[in-house]
């Protein structure tokens, strides 16, 4: 019989003694038929307990001669088989029910919170206690919580807490990563507040942060590190003066030391965003005169070794910017201006990685290695990167990618692996219009009538390539060859093959079509030897006509035609006409594959075969026409005597 469990009433842990984790699970429920009707009697039952994924059974106990009444069944769970240390209730699990070894009804049962978390006071702890392990036991029980005996107090040996008579509270611990640390919360907080009351004309800190001899490491050392995270608006560390001359923020790295940043090179700015969203360094400028303005101002002069006048370093996800500059105004403004000379290897700007552009690129100067400076041989090097311009580019000279010394107006080299048809290729043009009949590559050489090329291409395996991946009902071409115009003779496509063993200047795999005509040259000013045939309907006569189906299962790459096939086979001519035979080579399935041999028919010249055939059979038929009628002739003088023999 088939059973529903209809509603559970009770689900609740009943511990075995008040301070340890309970090990039972009282479960009450009521059991109906498929009709609705309440199960009454005793019945076996079967829990089982499985993970998180629903998937793999972790427990599993059976309740023998359970008394329902009216529907209603309890039973403590974990009291025939006690849940193993591995089920320990830390996860979610799901328990399914069945019923007399029947098929386990669904859906199973999601375990809910634990009932016994919620009263701490049932397992005996008292005020102020907490929770504490307790490894002989292997369970939790309540404890008093352990503080140092020192608080507030001076002592000598760390941690410690003390308030001394200068009214200082000092928290100091040699082995944490923080000796003091604040948290607020709230839409607006403060963790720590520094406010300097001081009205007299010495110095006046709000916070101070000092790294100074004490440690003696060799890591990092910070006076303030800020950091921030999370909000709209977010500043590591953020500074606002409201008098003039003052510093949002001011650092020093100490007497003939530079500013800022102190590391194994010299920087002015150094800015590092390594979350999204984030700037490391900004600098906006908003004039309104007409003088020279400085979003952000880099200088760095002399020195032997590599000098930065900004740098700029962004890293993580979303959008981030290791130097951000915008200027607007009138007059002339730079949102980055970068200035470098002196002895060494100075950059006025030293891209390491991607550089976007938006706007335009005007280039002006020399290509370190001596290109002149003139307007048309004036260099734009770029690098060790990519470079993605969204704007115009515009340049008088020649342009070279991969090669300092271009021979074209634009000129690319370089080594790129991989698979032409995956997309790999020294160069790649992609045109995102969806209508119309745009063009990926547009190649035109304007000149005088019968001279340029539109378009040249040289490969070592195949010359040009065209390729259309079509999804619609219409005509599509790989190639398309179209001339027009002119008094002279206009090829759509020509293609020339010489040189190998086996020639193709035009190869189907598949059908061809012409509308036209389509000519065999047989002019007589290219042929020698000319002699007439003979003999000819003997060796028509061997010929063996034959039906047959291509193994386009087999070869289906080389689009054989379906259906039954009419012709002749190429070995069996090959004995009769040799000269019909032609050797054959396909490609392979995909390019790479070895290729594919074949016999060929050309049956062109098997027409003035068969003329000549019916030629010689038409001889024979007026020969023995000839015969026949001398035979008839003489037949009838024959009957003619007989007559006139029986008539006497």
């Amino acid at each position: 019989m088939r059973y529903f469990l209809a509603a559970v009433l009770l689900f609740a842990f009943v511990g075995v003694v008040a301070a340890e984790v309970p090990h039972l699970i009282s479960f009450q429920g009521r059991l109906t038929t498929a009709g609705g009707d309440t199960v009454t009697g005793n019945h076996d039952i079967t829990f089982k307990l499985y993970d998180a994924s629903g998937l793999s059974e972790i427990w599993s106990e059976t309740h023998h001669d359970v008394p329902i009444v009216a529907g209603l069944y309890n039973v403590m769970l974990g009291s025939e088989t006690p849940f193993p240390a591995a089920v320990d209730f830390s996860e979610q699990y799901y328990l399914g029910v069945s019923v007399d070894g029947g098929t386990e009804m669904t859906p199973r049962y999601e375990l809910g919170a634990s009932p016994y978390a919620l009263n701490l006071q049932s397992m005996g702890a008292g005020d102020g206690q907490v929770l504490k392990w307790n490894a002989a036991l292997s369970r939790w029980q309540p404890g008093n919580d352990s503080t140092n005996a020192g608080l507030w107090t001076d002592h000598t040996s760390a941690p410690y807490i003390y308030a001394n008579n200068n009214d200082e509270v000092k928290v100091y611990d040699a082995g944490e990563m923080f000796a003091f640390q604040v948290n607020g919360s709230g839409g607006t907080s403060v963790s720590i507040h520094g406010n300097s009351l001081n009205s007299g004309s010495g110095e006046k800190v709000g916070v101070l942060g000092y790294c100074g001899s004490l440690p003696s490491g060799s890591g990092t050392n910070y006076g303030v590190k800020g950091s921030a995270t999370g909000g709209t608006t977010n500043y590591g560390v953020y500074g606002d003066v409201g008098g003039n001359p003052g510093y949002g923020v001011y650092g020093t790295g100490g007497a003939g030391k530079p500013y800022g940043y102190l590391g194994g090179q010299n920087c002015g700015v150094y800015g590092n965003a390594g979350t999204s969203g984030f700037y490391g360094v900004l600098g906006r400028v908003t004039p309104t005169g007409s003088s020279w303005y400085y979003g952000v101002d880099g200088w760095v002069t002399g020195g032997t070794g590599i000098n930065y006048g900004v740098l700029g370093d962004a890293e993580g996800d979303g959008i981030n910017y290791g130097v951000y500059g915008a200027a607007s105004g009138s007059g002339t403004n730079y949102g980055v201006y970068g200035d470098a000379y002196g002895s060494g290897t100075n950059w006025a700007g030293y891209f390491d990685g991607d550089v976007h552009i938006t706007g335009d690129l005007t280039v002006d100067g020399s290509y370190p290695g001596g290109r002149g400076a003139d307007a048309d041989s004036g260099w734009a090097a770029v690098g060790g990167g990519e470079l993605a311009i969204a704007g115009d580019i515009y340049h008088t000279g020649s342009i070279g990618i991969g090669t300092v010394y271009p021979e074209h107006k634009l000129h690319v080299e370089g080594t790129e692996g991989g698979n032409a048809w995956d997309g790999h290729a020294i160069g790649y043009f992609k045109n995102n219009v969806t209508g119309g009949y745009a063009a990926g590559v547009y190649g035109e050489c304007d000149s005088m009538d019968q001279y340029g090329y539109g378009g040249y291409f040289k490969g070592g395996y195949t010359g040009v390539k065209g390729e259309a991946s079509p999804t619609g009902g219409n005509l599509y071409f790989g190639v398309s060859g179209y001339v027009h115009g002119g008094s002279g003779a206009n090829f759509g496509v020509y293609g020339s093959a010489s040189g190998g063993t086996t020639n193709y200047s035009l190869y189907c795999s598949g059908d061809g079509g012409y509308t036209g005509s389509w000519s065999h040259v047989s002019d007589r000013r290219f042929e020698k030897n000319i002699k007439p045939m003979s003999g000819i309907l003997n060796k028509v006569m061997l010929l063996n006509p034959v039906t047959y189906e291509m193994r386009t299962d087999e070869y289906d790459f080389m689009n054989f035609n379906e259906g039954r096939q009419y012709g002749l086979i190429a070995q069996e001519l090959e004995q009769i006409f040799p000269e019909l035979v032609r050797p054959g080579v396909h490609p392979g399935a995909k390019e790479g594959d070895p290729p594919i041999e074949y016999k060929g028919i050309d049956y062109i010249p098997l027409t003035a075969i068969l003329i000549k055939a019916v030629q010689e059979q038409q001889g024979i038929i007026e020969q023995l026409n000839a015969e026949n009628e001398a035979l008839n002739a003489r037949i009838e003088t024959i009957e003619a005597q007989v007559s006139k023999y029986l008539s006497e």
